[in-house]
């Protein structure tokens, strides 16, 4: 997974999260007066600091993203000043590729209007806040909603992979769905096309090319992706391999890997794995432990022995005897 670089992100009322500052330097800021803007109370002093490298977590997209509040901003902020802006402004990265593939023309038309007006949406919510002659695509502000629909667009790709996968009837995602203003798929079908076409756009900065110097030597430049297309990828790399969805004993987490002790950098895929974490299975272990000691307990309260207690438990009697006598 390439790394990448997060910038310093605020928040602003009405949710609105800054990640960049139009002020330069001192002249520039009495140039634009104050007051007018709600970009343009920044002070000079609040430019944002060198970004930072971070390399995504495996399994982020169902973790962390999975995790996510996509109605909270200031959770949203806490997530973007961790882990990026997720989703360029202007929703680019969510436009279909449209392939010459008669079978997804389903898929496509019935979203078709709902995108439509989800534009106008965001566009009615930035367009007051946008500078005189500034591209909605690139502005250095989003509003919180902007990250929601990417946020759930993955989660919804994410669901819908889970079910193909699985074999089973895509009316299961009836209960889950979060993208308002994609239609559910209520057919196979359409939901194959919402995959191919959603996923294969978001992956569309994962190139090999080279590039011409000015003395027209060439050289390799490398991938600057976003948080919304590597995510993306990990999703896609996941279906290419085939891999597996598990979920968790104990928290009902869905999930590949087992995560480890973060300091090892231990985690588990091979074998029979029932919890997501290495946490989740001593959680669970310690669960079972109490059930057990309690159940020892009962039992010798009943009049039955040590050593009969160990049989029906399959425990050690020595541990028997701590147990029933409190230990």
């Amino acid at each position: 997974m390439p790394e990448l670089v997060v910038s310093e992100a605020w928040i602003e009322d009405g949710g609105f999260i800054h990640f960049g500052s139009y002020l330069t330097d001192e002249e520039e800021a009495k140039e634009l007066g104050g007051g007018k803007h709600l970009i343009d109370n920044l002070s000079v002093d609040r430019l944002p600091p060198p970004g930072k490298q971070v390399t995504l977590p495996p399994e982020f997209y169902l973790r962390e993203l999975g995790d996510l509040d996509a109605d909270d901003p200031e959770e949203i902020l806490a997530f973007t000043n961790t882990w990026g802006l997720l989703g360029k402004p202007g929703l680019v990265e969510i436009g279909q590729p449209f392939f010459d593939m008669e079978h997804l023309r389903v898929a496509r038309s019935s979203s078709l209007p709902e995108r439509a007006e989800l534009t106008k949406e965001v566009v009615s919510l930035v367009d007051p806040h946008s500078r005189q002659n500034e591209s909605w695509e690139n502005r250095q502000f989003v509003h919180f909603r902007e990250i929601s629909v990417h946020a759930r667009l993955i989660r919804d790709l994410t669901r819908i992979y889970a079910v193909l996968a699985d074999g089973r009837d895509v009316a299961e995602l009836k209960d889950d769905w979060e993208s308002a203003w994609l239609p559910r798929p209520e057919q196979e079908i359409a939901a194959q096309g919402i995959l191919v076409d959603y996923l294969s756009h978001a992956l569309s900065p994962f190139h090999v090319a080279l590039s011409l110097q000015v003395d027209g030597r060439p050289f390799y430049e490398p991938w600057h992706p976003t948080l919304f297309a590597t995510a993306c990828l990990q999703l896609a790399n996941d279906i290419a391999q085939k891999q597996p969805y598990r979920r968790c004993h104990k928290c009902g987490r869905q999930f590949v890997i087992q995560r480890g002790r973060a300091k090892y950098g231990q985690n588990r895929r091979e074998g029979e794995i029932k919890f997501c974490s290495s946490s989740c299975a001593k959680a669970q272990a310690q669960r079972d432990l109490y059930r057990r000691q309690v159940e020892a307990r009962r039992l010798h309260a009943d009049g039955m022995g040590v050593e009969a207690i160990a049989e029906h438990l399959d425990a050690k009697a020595e541990s028997v005897a701590r147990w029933v006598k409190g230990r």
